[in-house]
């Protein structure tokens, strides 16, 4: 009797033992408030659900300050987090770069104009990575401003070429692991350290007779792009139905399909190919305006073997004009309000140049400034980076790096400014069309979307007042963004609306 009642006390200890152990690989089965509990039954019920069950996901919800896990499902498990690697980019990107840094655009030459205002030899368009350069998040203009330092100058005839040099960055002009159905629309844009307009122009279609052909126009029209118009009018009161196309490595547009006589006009932006040539186009044409006349031709200047002239060294040559960005902060809010790819996979090249190995390319430079950043703040959590926006579905993460990253930038130096770029809730940004008034104010929270794949992660505080960092990542979702959308906004509905502390028993 006596060994039997051993052997059921050893049995009884090493159930425990393993519950201890459990509960420390999988947080949300920890000691719990009652209202803790009853959260977490709540989520559950959430992931039962036909279309949860068969999705990955990974969710981690902690306390902002203490780390106390609220609740935790597979929260170590890689999964692809399309915009929610935004993140990184830019929380990197402000504690390193800092939060006033610009970047600038110049105007190079050789020489000084002479008595007569006439500039011997070539001029330089010289980018190093301004996202916002003449581009429609910012108001000024930075085209225009070299154009007026130019002309103040006295500049009146440049006896040479327009070189349009995007050498300071090396490499692809596209991101490792996008798909080529992507790189035609400006989430997709090519990446060139003279980057204008957002990297592409406005496609605009409007009805005319019915049986003709419709009206179709582009902006800017300068002639870099070529259009193939199919696309007919049909009777009023039909459906549009409208196909477009630009080729790979060119600027011929396709346009097929139809448009109804009674339709308003259908305009669309698409990405545009070399757009370092196209900043030189309207480079020369302003000018030209400003009575500035130019003798010779556009050349570009990469950092490939292909390159039409030799990329410039500007420590050699002077520079006769220059544009700065607004500051990182900034351009920090437009990637996260707007989950602006193009804005975001510069800064990565930025960041690259800047403080990253010379020798390789500038995107892989800046991949490795992020991984030795997030190692030495010891936040690496297996990411695996291939490119700076998440628009590569071979980038990785999970919910446990994020909310680590997360509760690292709280308590640093650049809380401020990086809470203030996240989205709000039912107020701005890729949030703004949430509607939840109960959720207003009290979520920042950075979405990302690809197809079967939704993110979301940031800062929530309860009716409580608890402070809390989550991060919900669904992958393999069979039933379209709507479904996940609806998912992620009921989980933080019920957190937002907790009135009783989530805080774990001590």
């Amino acid at each position: 009797m006596k060994q039997t009642v051993k052997t059921v006390a050893v049995i009884l200890a090493a159930i425990t033992v393993s519950a201890q152990v459990e509960n420390q690989h999988s947080p949300s089965l920890a000691p719990k408030t009652r209202a803790a509990r009853r959260l977490s039954s709540q989520i559950n019920a959430l992931l039962a659900e036909a279309e949860m069950a068969a999705s990955s996901v990974s969710i981690l919800i902690q306390h902002r300050d203490s780390g106390e896990t609220i609740y935790a499902r597979d929260a170590e498990r890689l999964l692809v987090p399309a915009s929610n690697l935004k993140l990184y980019t830019t929380a990197v990107a402000l504690e390193l770069l800092g939060r006033n840094y610009k970047i600038r655009t110049s105007v190079l030459a050789r020489s000084l104009p002479d008595r007569n205002g006439k500039l011997e030899g070539d001029i330089v368009l010289y980018g190093r990575g301004d996202p916002s350069f003449k581009s429609r998040f910012n108001s000024i203009d930075g085209l225009s401003s070299l154009v007026d330092q130019l002309r103040n100058k006295g500049i009146k005839r440049i006896e040479g070429n327009i070189i349009a040099d995007e050498s300071y960055f090396k490499g692809t002009s596209l991101g490792y692991g996008w798909e080529w159905l992507d790189i035609q629309w400006p989430y997709g844009s090519q990446l060139s350290a003279l980057s204008i307009l957002d990297n592409s122009f406005e496609v605009h279609i409007r009805p005319t007779q019915v049986g003709e052909l419709a009206e179709v126009t582009v902006s800017p029209d300068v002639g870099y792009v070529t259009v193939k118009n199919l696309c007919r009018t049909t009777a009023a009161r039909g459906k549009r139905d409208i196909g477009l196309h630009r080729g790979l490595e060119n600027n011929k547009l396709l346009v097929w399909g139809s448009i109804p006589k009674d339709d308003a006009g259908f305009a669309c932006p698409v990405s545009i190919y070399q757009p370092a040539r196209l900043a030189a186009i309207l480079f020369k044409s302003a000018l030209e305006k400003a009575g500035i006349s130019i003798s010779g031709n556009i050349k570009l200047a990469d950092s490939s073997l292909l390159s039409e002239a030799l990329p410039t060294n500007p420590s050699e040559m002077l520079e006769l004009a220059y544009v700065e960005s607004p500051p990182l902060t900034e351009l920090v809010r437009i990637i996260n309000k707007f989950s602006n790819n193009l804005y975001a996979e510069l800064l990565l090249r930025v960041l690259g140049r800047e403080l990253g190995n010379p020798s390789i390319d500038s995107d892989q430079a800046g991949i490795e400034v992020l991984k030795d950043w997030l190692s030495r703040k010891q936040l690496d959590g297996r990411v695996v980076f291939y490119d700076g926006s998440g628009l590569s579905r071979r980038s990785l993460t999970n919910a446990s790096s994020i909310v680590s990253l997360l509760r690292y930038v709280a308590k640093s130096q650049i809380a401020a400014d990086f809470e203030k770029s996240l989205p709000v809730i039912g107020l701005d940004g890729t949030l703004a069309n949430r509607k939840n008034v109960a959720l207003q104010q009290r979520v920042r929270a950075k979405t990302g979307t690809l197809a079967n794949v939704s993110a979301l992660s940031g800062y929530i505080t309860t009716a409580h007042g608890d402070e809390l960092v989550f991060s919900i990542l669904i992958n393999n979702h069979p039933g379209g963004q709507q479904k996940m959308r609806e998912f992620q906004d009921k989980v933080i509905s019920l957190l937002s609306s907790s009135h009783q502390s989530l805080k774990l028993n001590r």
